[in-house]
This record gives C-alpha cells, sequence and structure tokens, in this order.
C-alpha cells in the first residue's frame, strides 16, 4: 500500500515538471490533475494592443563635415551697351536743340532752368488761336508748363504784361483745360485776385500778368503769345 502511494505522488511530480517553459503557437499540451489524469490545454490567445512608445532617445552625434563643392562658374559681366546707347542718342538729342536753338533767327530765348526755353515777340500778336498758330511757326507751342509755377513766370515776364498762355474753358464753363488735353489741378491754380470772372459770360482764355498771376480774359482780344519750346522736343 505505501509502495502504491509512493507511485503515484512520484507521477504527479512529473506530470507538473514534465510542462515547456511557454506554449509554441500551433501545439497544445497536456498536463495533470491532481489525481494525476492528463488534462488538455487550449491554443494560445491572440496577441494583445501595442503597448505605449518609450520616449524619444537622445540625438546621435554629429556625422563628419562633407567635402567641399566644385566652385561654380562666374557669372558674366552685365550687358550695358544698350544703356550706353541710350544715353549716347540722348546726348545727341541735347546738342542738336541746343545748336537749333543756337542757329535761330530769334535771339530772346530764355531759360528759366525747368528745361524749356521761353518767347514773347511782339510781332506775334494776336487773338488766342492766332497765338498757337504764331508760336507752332517758330517751332513752338503756346506755354502750359511756366505758367503752373508763379516764380518761374516772374523770371518770364520781366517788363511784360498780358501774354496768352494755354489754358482755356472753351469747351465747357468752368471746366479749365491745358493746351494738350490736361485738366487743370487745383495745386496748379494761380488766379489774380477775384479771378477768374467770366465776365459777360465771354472770358474763356487766360492771360499772364506782370506779377506770374492769371486772369480770364475774351479769346478774341489781341496779346502776344509767350511760346515755350523743351530742348529735348525734336518734334518741334
Amino acid at each position: 500500500m505505501l509502495v502504491l502511494k509512493f507511485t503515484a505522488v512520484f507521477l504527479f511530480w512529473v506530470c507538473v515538471n514534465a510542462q515547456p517553459n511557454g506554449p509554441v503557437q500551433g501545439q497544445m499540451y497536456l498536463t495533470c490533475s491532481a489525481n494525476g489524469e492528463p488534462i488538455q490545454r487550449g491554443y494560445p490567445g491572440k496577441r494583445g494592443p501595442h503597448g505605449l512608445d518609450g520616449r524619444k532617445g537622445d540625438p546621435g552625434l554629429r556625422g563628419s563635415k562633407g567635402q567641399q563643392g566644385a566652385k561654380g562658374q562666374r557669372a558674366p559681366p552685365p550687358n550695358l551697351r544698350p544703356l550706353e546707347n541710350s544715353l549716347r542718342t540722348m546726348q545727341t538729342r541735347f546738342d542738336n536743340e541746343i545748336a537749333k536753338i543756337k542757329r535761330s533767327q530769334q535771339r530772346n530765348w530764355f531759360s528759366p532752368g525747368n528745361g524749356y526755353v521761353y518767347i514773347s515777340s511782339q510781332s506775334h500778336q494776336g487773338n488766342y488761336a492766332s497765338a498757337k498758330r504764331n508760336c507752332a511757326s517758330i517751332g513752338a507751342r503756346i506755354a502750359t508748363v511756366a505758367p503752373r509755377s508763379v516764380s518761374v513766370m516772374r523770371l518770364l515776364m520781366d517788363g511784360l504784361n498780358n501774354v496768352w498762355v494755354g489754358l482755356t474753358d472753351i469747351r465747357r464753363e468752368g471746366r479749365w483745360i491745358w493746351e494738350g488735353g490736361l485738366r487743370l489741378k487745383t495745386a496748379e491754380s494761380h488766379w489774380a485776385r477775384g479771378e477768374p470772372t467770366n465776365s459777360k459770360g465771354i472770358e474763356d482764355c487766360v492771360v499772364a500778368l506782370a506779377d506770374g498771376l492769371w486772369n480770364d480774359v475774351p479769346c478774341n482780344l489781341i496779346f502776344t503769345p509767350l511760346c515755350e519750346k523743351s530742348i529735348f522736343d525734336v518734334a518741334i
């Protein structure tokens, strides 16, 4: 009887200690119950969810410096010839205009330093329409640049009074337009005190007074035109 008990205990110990360290997928194992009977073990379960990521590791050591790249080609020098040609053309035009003025039979051209020359000759007196024609006949135009500056006009009006300038409201009363089509700006207005009056509704042209300020007058009156010529304008 004692031998049988010893044998049963020994078999139970063998069954318990005969299990491997862990299950292998696709296999199953038998073990022994408390009374020594084998028990069937099930298949392994599914893999559990992925755990949290661990903290980011420290940056690695910096690599060695790479080799220096090949030296690039030098950029070509800028092409200055077009600019030089343009400047040369402008200089030629300037010289030609100065020469034309010097050759002119009119000896009274005056430059106030604004890029234009001016003349006002008693021999060219007439109404406003003839004043424009008379200026064109000497290669100029009725003044529109100088009248916008009182200081320039005072230089030009030395000994003069009532000269035609290129400003009218012929097309629409009160809408003053420079010859060339530009509308008179408020900042350019240099009317004498109380002007323009449009007396009797017929004052649609403008003359400059001795102090350089303006007065509106009838366009059929006879005055001397102030003629203006650009030293860069080869078309006139």
